[in-house]
Parts: C-alpha cells; sequence; structure tokens
C-alpha cells in the first residue's frame, strides 16, 4: 500500500554490466497497469539515467539496444 500524498524523490537508474550501446528504457505505472514514460540512454558497459523524481511504484526496464535492433 502506498502512503497518499507521498512527497516524490529523486532517482537515478545505474545497471553496470550491459553492452555498449544505446538502451530504451520505459516506466511502467504499476497502478495505472501502463506505460508513464520512455527515454533513450547509452551504456559504455555502465548504464547511467537520471529519471524524473517519483512516488508511486514503477519498473523501469530496458528494452534493449539498438545494436540488436530492438530500440528505435
Amino acid at each position: 500500500m502506498l502512503r497518499a500524498g507521498a512527497v516524490p524523490v529523486p532517482a537515478a537508474l545505474e545497471l553496470p554490466g550491459l553492452a555498449r550501446g544505446t538502451y530504451r528504457v520505459i516506466a511502467w505505472g504499476t497502478n495505472a497497469g501502463r506505460q508513464t514514460a520512455e527515454w533513450q540512454a547509452n551504456s559504455d558497459g555502465w548504464l547511467k539515467l537520471d529519471v524524473p523524481p517519483f512516488s508511486a511504484m514503477s519498473r523501469l526496464p530496458s528494452a534493449g539496444s539498438e545494436q540488436d535492433g530492438d530500440c528505435a
């Protein structure tokens, strides 16, 4: 259960060990059951992405790299 009126907190996504390339990262609102945002991020073996502050449950799966043909 989420606390109503929770203050948004700053967030950053850091994923070590990813192959070099450009990745598409999708924010998925678990309560809404839909995509809420999308970004592209580059990895040099370590992907780092600053994301907007949030106060609800979200998932940030990466959708693949341009090298694999999976990233728009």
